[in-house]
């Protein structure tokens, strides 16, 4: 997908209450406006800042929020999905607002991963992924170390890649308490383990030790468990060592 390297974020994703709060933070001159800018990326060439505001993209205006719009991420969401389905290495055209003045800036974007990576303030340590966005918890990261953040990446990513959550829902997994059990649970399974063979594959294609993989889940992974439900879905931290290691005599990296 095309990479831009700003952050944007929408007034609508903050509930109603909090949202003076966040244009006194943010700044906001527009609904939709960068909260940040990867320095060296297209967007920084560009001339682009954090606290900018959008008011269209490709000429497409972006709506002002509505008085109904509460807390949700689903425009700026869909705003992304937008900028990823362009072509990757097309310049991507932005009517920019800044100190009361409206001016036109064109961000030409590189080529990128289609995977975007959160880190979400929610509790407890897990990552997650839909297939398009990978999110970690904040006390994820806080507890482990980059060893364990390259393996989980490399775990959720490959979800995303091998196409799962379509897969399962294309399959009507259960979720939740019903999905714990019977076909739901094989299914998931099956996912998993497919997503941890793939990982070490990623892990070594991005000049990492694939033996990480191997050595978390013997080790400080084994702190990471979902309980009884969980277990009839995941393999417990041994064995997904014990299929990893299988996997990286394959791949000949294995000692």
């Amino acid at each position: 997908m095309p990479a831009t390297g700003m952050v944007v974020h929408a007034l609508e994703q903050y509930a109603p209450d909090l949202r003076e709060e966040a244009r006194a933070t943010f700044g906001f001159p527009a609904t939709l406006s960068i909260m940040a800018v990867v320095p060296g990326s297209p967007a920084s060439n560009a001339g682009l800042a954090p606290g900018d505001g959008i008011t269209s993209i490709n000429g497409i205006a972006v709506r002002e929020a509505g008085g109904k719009d509460s807390g949700s991420s689903r425009r700026r969401d869909e705003i992304e999905r937008y900028i990823a389905a362009q072509p990757p290495a097309e310049a991507i055209r932005l009517s920019i607002r800044r100190g009361g003045q409206e001016f036109p800036v064109q961000v030409r974007p590189v080529p990128a991963c289609r995977t975007r990576f959160e880190v979400s303030s929610g509790l407890g340590e897990w990552a997650i992924s839909n297939g398009e966005t990978i999110q970690l918890s904040a006390r994820f990261l806080a507890r482990f170390g980059d060893t364990a953040l390259a393996v989980v990446a490399a775990h959720e990513l490959a979800h995303n890649i091998l196409g799962h959550r379509a897969r399962l829902e294309g399959q009507k997994v259960k979720r939740g308490l019903a999905g714990a059990f019977g076909r739901s649970a094989r299914l998931v399974r099956e996912a998993e383990d497919e997503a941890d063979r793939l990982s070490v594959h990623l892990l070594s294609a991005a000049g990492i030790n694939p033996m990480t993989a191997v050595d978390f889940w013997r080790g400080e992974g084994r702190a990471i468990g979902g309980g009884l439900f969980h277990a009839a879905t995941h393999r417990g931290a041994k064995a997904r060592a014990a299929l990893m290691a299988l996997e990286l005599k394959r791949l000949g990296s294995a000692p």
